[in-house]
Parts: C-alpha cells; structure tokens; sequence
C-alpha cells in the first residue's frame, strides 16, 4: 500500500476550495442581475425629479465694461519765464489758490527802475505831442514834423510796454482755481529759465480718462453716455459723457484714449493711494475686484482693480 504525499493533498484541497468560491460568486451576481420582464408583463417606472421654469422675455443691457482713472481736469506745470532768484514765495504744496493768484516772484527790481524809466519817457512824449498837435491846428508846424513827434510818443509807449512784460515775466500766476500739488523751488533759489517751479490742479471738475479696444472702439462716440463706479464710494454710480476719443490707437495694444466729461458732482473723490473699500456683494479674483449683478439676466460687470481706479460702462449702439 502506498503513501500519499502530504503535498498533494494539500494543492488538491486548495483547488477544490477554489471552485467552491468561483461557484458561489457566480450564484450571487446571477442573482444581482435583473429578470428581463416576460411578455406582456408591465414594469412600473422610477419616478424622476423635474424642474419647472417659466421662461420670459428679458432686456439685456448692450454696454461695454472697462477700467480707468479719474484725473483733474487742469494739470499745469508752471515754469520760470526769466531766470533769476526766488524772492517771494508766498503759497506751499496743498495750498488752495484762486485764479491770478501770485505763486512766486523772482528778483525784479532792476525790472521795475527799467519800467519807471519809460513810464517817465513816455509821459514826456505824451506833453510834447499834446504841445505839437496845438500847434498843428494852428498850421505853426508841418505835417512831416509832426509825425516825427507822434512816432516818438509810439516808441516811448512801445517801451513802456515791453518794460510791463519784463516785470510780469518775473512773476508766476495761478493759471486756474485750483490747488498746489507741486513746489520744486525754496525761497532764494535760482531758477533757471523755462525751468519748472510748481504745479496746479484743478481737480472740480474731474475728468475719466479710459482705454477702449479696437473691437468695441465704434461705441466710443463723442457726447455718448457713459455710467462708472468709483471704489472709494461703494454703490454709488456718477454719469458722464464721452468729451474726446483718440484718432490713432496706441501701439503695439491698439486701445483708443477716451476721455470722459464728469457730470455729477464728484470733487471729493481722491485719487491718491490708500486701501480700496468694495462692496459686500464683491468678489476678488486674482487681485481684480470683480462687482456681481444683482440681476442674472444683466452681464454688465464693473471691475474695480485699486483706489486709483474706476469702472466705466457706455452703451453700444444697436444696429438692425
């Protein structure tokens, strides 16, 4: 009598367990599989969850979205005319000054004995002339030589004038009503000719000045309406109207400059640095304040990208 082999006992109990298994799964996926229905049989159907809207006409707004900046509408550097040291300096930076206001004066004196000097020659040629032009009535003078005398009276008078400019060209004047943003000068300083000295601003009204693309530039139409928000005064909108749209795009972007004349009254704006305050209903993405509408049929967005900046919108024509 022979012995089995302990091994083979065993491989012959693993394979036999093994079909057990293989026979046992393929009874529960037999079982998971659903019965095809006989015929004529009826299948209730699952019950499937729908959604009800009522769809309505809604008008959308046409509008071209896009950024810009709020700059005063004066913005004067103002320069020497004559060289010469600063005598009187009688305004700082931030000082709010009027039109004609005197900014700086140079040294003027010798000027100003220049002027007295024809101010004097000339008042001696207006006596002699008045003295000439009685005598002449009376035919005691010739007609030659009183055109000598009244060319005299124009010379002197001419002088007089030029000795006037002189002065003034000592002086800077205020061109607007406005504020002091720069003063590159002290008093005693030199300043040079044609060099600039100070800065004026005027900063009511203000003025948008914005970038339109190429694509959208036919609705940039000088007097168009233009809507924008400022990030300083969430909620609020200002209106204004397109006052000037370039003739040539910049290169290599091809954007037209537009400006905007302000019509509400914004002159507390600033448009200095600071951190920018938006609305609750806002939305950052990757640094640019994205506003959302309340409404979703309306697509207009107003990005607001910093303090310094704004959101202008203007309508685009329709064309039928």
């Amino acid at each position: 009598m022979r012995r089995m082999n302990p091994k083979s006992g065993a491989v012959a109990a693993f394979v036999l367990w093994g079909i057990l298994a293989i026979v046992i799964l393929l009874i529960v996926a037999m079982k998971a599989i659903p019965r095809a229905p006989e015929a004529g049989e009826v299948v209730p159907e699952a019950a499937v969850p729908v959604e009800v809207v009522t769809i309505e006409p809604v008008a959308h707004e046409n509008v071209v979205a896009l950024t810009g900046r709020l700059i005063p509408d004066v913005h004067a550097r103002l320069a020497a005319l004559k060289p010469g040291r600063v005598r009187e300096l009688p305004v700082r930076k931030g000082d709010v000054v009027k039109e004609g206001d005197l900014l700086l004066r140079l040294e003027d004196r010798l000027a100003r004995a220049a002027l007295r000097q024809t101010v004097i020659r000339e008042d001696e040629a207006r006596r002699d002339f008045e003295r000439w032009e009685t005598l002449r009535e009376t035919g005691a003078v010739s007609a030659s030589e009183f055109e000598q005398i009244q060319m005299a009276l124009d010379t002197a008078t001419i002088a007089r004038e030029a000795a006037e400019v002189n002065v003034e060209f000592c002086e800077v004047r205020s061109p607007c009503d406005g504020v002091v943003d720069e003063r590159l000068v002290e008093l005693g300083e030199y300043a040079h000719e044609g060099g600039h000295v100070l800065t004026v601003v005027r900063t009511d009204p203000l003025k948008l000045s914005f970038s339109v693309p190429e694509r959208d530039i036919f609705a940039a139409v000088v007097g168009a309406p233009a809507v924008f928000a400022v990030s300083a005064y969430p909620g609020r909108a200002f209106t204004g109207k397109v006052s000037f749209v370039a003739a040539a795009a910049d290169f290599p972007v091809f954007d037209f400059n537009c400006l905007c004349r302000i019509l509400a009254h914004v002159r507390t704006i600033t448009t200095g640095s600071g951190t920018p305050v938006f609305n609750q209903d806002a939305v950052s993405i990757c640094g640019i304040t994205v506003k959302r509408t309340p409404c979703p049929s309306v697509f207009t967005r107003q990005i607001l990208a910093s303090s310094q900046s704004v959101c202008s919108y203007f309508e685009k024509p329709v064309f039928g």
